[in-house]
């Protein structure tokens, strides 16, 4: 099973003071907009600001029908929750009004610290990656190749330009799961850096006796 995600990174940020906060990804069709939109801003309010909010919108079409939720219509869903979410955290007295989401001048405090929560949208296919230019903060890639990064990165960026976007406006982030050597973990690292990733994300196990030799080894291959 998982853990709660949002309950997880509040036990996390109260014992740490830098570290950011970040889900990877959380499936956002599959929960109130409005509720999670509360949940995520508490996180951040609790934290100092340190909340990265990761999602996407699934591949499993027993999960959306064991929830009630029609699974094709997902993606249009995610772009109102999206957007819902970040009128909730903006504007004085709330209001949307779009086919999954409607609400009228709510009363939604507090706000987050920045009034903002950057949304990083997980995906490979090309329509998460025209929802990264249309409405992301970033975007967070996950098991790729260099290859296929390279692929991917030429297209996030040609959908940029098509919107007038910079690329500098968005965070480009990549995970991996570590399975390797430390050095095939530096050169998929070096590979990210010249291609430009802004941010790589390490999946890996640690052991519970070796957790901070373990840290130790990842960052000294990685040259930290």
């Amino acid at each position: 099973g998982i853990l709660e995600p949002a309950m997880c990174l509040l036990a996390a940020g109260q014992v740490t003071t830098r570290i950011r906060l970040g889900t990877s990804v959380e499936i956002i069709t599959e929960r109130n907009p409005v509720i999670r939109a509360r949940e995520m801003m508490t996180l951040d309010v609790a934290t100092n600001g340190r909340v990265e909010y990761g999602v996407g919108i699934g591949w499993s079409e027993e999960e959306y029908a064991a929830l009630g939720i029609p699974f094709a219509d997902r993606g249009r869903r995610a772009d109102e929750y999206i957007e819902a979410m970040r009128v909730l955290w903006s504007d004085e007295r709330p209001s949307y009004h779009g086919k999954y989401v409607n609400f009228d001048n709510v009363v939604f405090e507090p706000k987050p610290l920045n009034r903002r929560i950057p949304i990083v949208i997980g995906g490979n296919s090309q329509a998460a990656i025209s929802r990264v230019a249309r409405l992301g903060d970033g975007w967070h890639g996950w098991n790729l190749s260099v290859a296929e990064l390279e692929v991917i990165l030429g297209d996030i960026h040609t959908k940029l330009k098509e919107v007038s976007r910079d690329r500098a406006s968005v965070k480009l982030n990549v995970g991996i799961p570590f399975k390797g050597s430390l050095q095939d973990l530096k050169d998929y690292a070096d590979h990210c850096k010249s291609l430009g990733v802004d941010e790589l994300i390490i999946a890996m196990g640690f052991s519970r006796t070796r957790f901070q030799d373990q840290l130790a080894e990842v960052a000294a291959a990685l040259g930290l």
